[in-house]
């Protein structure tokens, strides 16, 4: 008899051979083959510190309570995904995870949970509790809003039309983020490893931590995490040690604190009082910025004053209130079908943010743009991945005596008064073909082309009325309503009412691309002695 040993797959095939006769079925498939020596990739996670900046810093985000969850539960992504309301209680504070949500052939599908122990009731602290309630307030009103179209999955966490959320995307929003913030890169997963990190350096019981994580057995867990119980054993030694000898008592199995708290609403911003004999003119600024029903993530951003909300999603619009000093009001929305384009447009507001005290003329305004464009082509250039990203611009600046209207691309600006809806921008779109309202090809943007290409950017000066609103918006909102729908909603609301009514006929008309509004305000405050 003559024998060999073939490798196949990730076992090994034994073919034996006869003399005269061969086996009918080879003899090692049913063998288990043998096993590598595992493997752990680099575990990159957070501090405590870190977590907390980051979970502070999202709060505005509609996936905010997804992330927080993750990072106090332990929970997988998938599982986060595929929970449902009526698996949370939290009343009680607790959730239980029967689903998991998995990509298959780039759709994503519900599936069952990793492993047996996968199945799992999990306890929920207070400020997850509290995220929770108010997700499911944003929740509700999107639901309302979307109406018949709404798909009624029963999920905790989906698309605005209650569809599921591709894993792939949610990861890609946190990715987002930590850029945004300039927090050291880690993976979605890495707030799972995080909270076991933190649970076994607090104390809690690596059972605990086991059950909590869904693991099949408490040796994945000690063994995934052996860079954390290895420093126990120390620990251990000297609690040992001090009941032998010093009297005292063991320390035991602590509990993991709660660690932040952080608040469900962002801060609100009220109109300044002030003392004095004359009146005061104020700027009010009511804004919103959602992803639409189709687009997966949003690449707006706003600057309103020093503020800027950098390519996040609200659902509330926000009012801000500003002396008449030169405040700048802008809308950038970053080029789709280009990479970065959410990098482009948090680059170009924060840059108008930074130079808003020196914006006081039309040539102020327009060496501020230009250097916006290379600053943009400079960021690009820093890494591969960047290159073409772009962005549009539109806004205001509001001097005590004037307003400067700017614009490069097709975000627009517009004046409401008496007389009706003015546009003051110049659209920068190529000559739209027969049939288009609007042709899609931009002449010219922030970055946006391979090679640094110089832009000519609008500027109008308009004198400072008390009457006049004005809006800046992307062309999520022109493109899916007509002027006239627009001045029939100016003339019927104002302020964030406005802003609101403005979104929810965007919505209605299947907002098939990112939305940012702002309508500003000049707004007269009476006298007043009280402090």
């Amino acid at each position: 008899m003559r024998g060999s040993v073939v490798k196949h797959g990730n076992g090994y095939s034994v073919v034996v051979e006869l003399d005269r006769d061969r086996l009918a079925r080879n003899p090692a498939d049913t063998a288990d083959p043998p096993r590598a020596p595992g493997k752990h990739a680099a575990m990159v996670t957070w501090d405590a510190t870190e977590t907390a900046r980051f979970l502070t810093a999202v709060q505005d985000d509609r996936l905010y309570a997804a992330f927080l969850l993750l990072a106090t539960t332990g929970a997988r992504r998938g599982e986060v995904l595929g929970l449902c309301w009526s698996d949370v209680d939290l009343g009680t504070g607790r959730a239980a995870i029967r689903q998991t949500v998995i990509t298959v052939n780039n759709e994503a599908q519900i599936g069952e949970p990793k492993t047996a122990r996968g199945r799992r009731t999990i306890d929920l602290d207070a400020a997850t509790v509290a995220g929770l309630k108010e997700h499911r307030k944003r929740q509700a009103q999107e639901r309302l809003l979307v109406g018949s179209g709404w798909c009624d999955l029963g999920l905790v966490f989906c698309r605005v039309d209650g569809s599921l959320l591709r894993p792939g995307h949610f990861s890609r929003a946190f990715t987002r983020h930590i850029r945004r913030l300039g927090l050291r890169p880690i993976p979605l997963h890495g707030l799972r490893h995080g909270w076991a990190t933190l649970a076994l350096a607090a104390g809690v019981h690596p059972k605990v931590v086991q059950e909590r994580l869904g693991h099949a057995n408490i040796g994945i867990t000690l063994d995934t995490y052996s860079h954390v119980t290895a420093s126990l054993h120390a620990r251990a030694a000297e609690q040992v040690a001090a009941v032998i000898f010093g009297g005292g008592e063991t320390v035991g199995w602590q509990t993991v604190s709660k660690g932040p708290q952080p608040t469900a609403e962002g801060q609100r911003f009220r109109a300044p009082q002030r003392s004095g004999y004359e009146e005061m003119k104020f700027v009010a600024v009511s804004a919103l910025s959602h992803d639409g029903l189709v687009r997966e993530h949003n690449e707006d951003s706003l600057v309103a004053g020093p503020f800027t909300l950098c390519a996040i999603t609200t659902l509330t619009p926000q009012t801000l209130w500003f002396p008449v000093d030169d405040p700048v009001v802008a809308v950038a929305d970053g080029l789709g079908g280009h990479p970065a384009g959410e990098e482009a447009s948090a680059l170009a507001v924060r840059w108008l943010a930074h130079a808003a005290a020196n914006l006081t003329t039309e040539a102020a305004v327009r060496d501020a743009l230009l250097a916006c464009n290379e600053a943009v082509y400079a960021d690009a250039d820093r890494d591969p991945e960047r290159l073409t990203m772009g962005t549009t611009i539109a806004g205001v600046v509001v001097t005590d005596q004037s307003v400067i209207v700017f614009n490069v691309g097709d975000s627009r600006v517009y004046r409401f008064d008496e007389s009706g809806l003015v546009q003051l921008s110049v659209d920068d779109n190529e000559a739209p073909a027969r049939g288009q309202i609007r042709s899609p090809i931009l002449t010219q943007t922030l970055g946006g082309s391979w090679e640094v290409a110089p832009i000519r950017p609008h500027l109008v000066t308009q004198p400072l009325g008390d009457t006049a609103r004005y809006l800046i918006c992307s062309d999520g909102l022109t493109d899916a309503i007509s002027d006239p729908a627009i001045t029939a909603v100016l003339r019927d609301h104002d302020g964030g009412r406005a802003a609101f009514e403005l979104w929810k006929a965007t919505i209605a008309a299947g907002a098939p691309d990112n939305v940012t509004i702002a309508l500003l305000n000049i707004a007269i405050r009476e006298p007043s002695d009280s402090h």
